[in-house]
């Protein structure tokens, strides 16, 4: 079965289980670019403004890409190959957009979330961006919320995740987001949930994680694969971990173990 999305303007069909879209294809789509970007971030208890860029196919430094509109400690970020977005804060729930294959400061488009919200996860494909989870300084969040990449619109509702919750960890293939672990006052949660990005509803639930990362864990994915490390060791006090762990974002099931980093994190990716 095929259907048109209006919602986001995709042909699509039925593959057995979920709506898919009819798409051409490449390796190069599946590489998420050749840029990585990272914007604001702690410095002493407060927020910093800095946008900084690495060419990801090549080794160096970062180099300077330019100012946010304001100081954004713990933002939740998520792009496509050509904008990135720059969502909300301890005490904002406004968004900031760059071009990716460009430098230059950050605009303000007038996107806004339903409220102040940082800590939570994002995850993008090609049309559209989704925050979720996270917390203010009233409590923490469960709902998921989404906009369209190229819009100027505010943030509309999705769905709600599975339970409650903070510092979780956000990838994604072009069909299916994931969300992994997070704090759910006041344990941390090894869970993930999955949705798909083109529909709209409540997450599932996907499978484990073998740790508890929390908070400030570090999740990536290319198209096939997620990856989680760093953040909160397992047990009753938070450490730091050095172990990595997959999931393969097409299946459901556990993580499984792929290695280890070369120290101890607790930084966020």
């Amino acid at each position: 079965a095929f259907r048109f999305n209006t919602d986001r303007a995709k042909l699509e069909y039925w593959n057995g289980s979920e709506w898919v879209n009819v798409t051409t294809d490449s390796s190069h789509l599946h590489t998420g670019g050749t840029r990585g970007i990272i914007a604001g971030g702690r410095n002493n208890g407060s927020g910093r403004n800095n946008i900084q860029f690495v060419n990801a196919d090549s080794t160096g430094n970062f180099s300077d890409f330019g100012d946010l509109t304001e100081t954004r400690r713990v933002p939740i970020c998520f792009a496509s190959q050509t904008l990135g977005h720059i969502s909300g804060d301890i005490s904002s729930g406004n968004t900031d957009t760059i071009t990716i294959a460009s430098t230059g400061n950050a605009t303000d488009k007038g996107i806004d979330m339903s409220g102040d919200r940082y800590n939570g996860a994002g995850i993008s494909d090609s049309t559209r961006g989704i925050v979720a989870g996270g917390a203010n300084p009233s409590g923490a969040f469960n709902t998921i919320e989404y906009i369209t990449m190229t819009s100027s619109a505010d943030f509309v509702d999705f769905g709600d995740l599975s339970q409650t919750k903070q510092s979780t960890g956000g990838c994604s293939s072009p069909v299916r987001g994931i969300i992994m672990g997070g704090f759910v006052n006041p344990a941390r949660v090894n869970t993930i949930d999955y949705i798909t990005i083109s529909t709209l509803g409540n997450s599932s639930d996907f499978g484990d994680l073998l740790a508890t990362r929390t908070p400030n864990q570090g999740v990536m994915s290319n198209a096939v694969r997620g990856l989680a490390f760093g953040g909160g060791a397992p047990g009753p006090v938070a450490g730091n971990q050095n172990t990595i762990e997959f999931i393969t974002i097409a299946t459901l099931g556990d993580a499984l173990d792929f290695g280890d980093a070369t120290a101890n994190g607790g930084v966020r990716g």
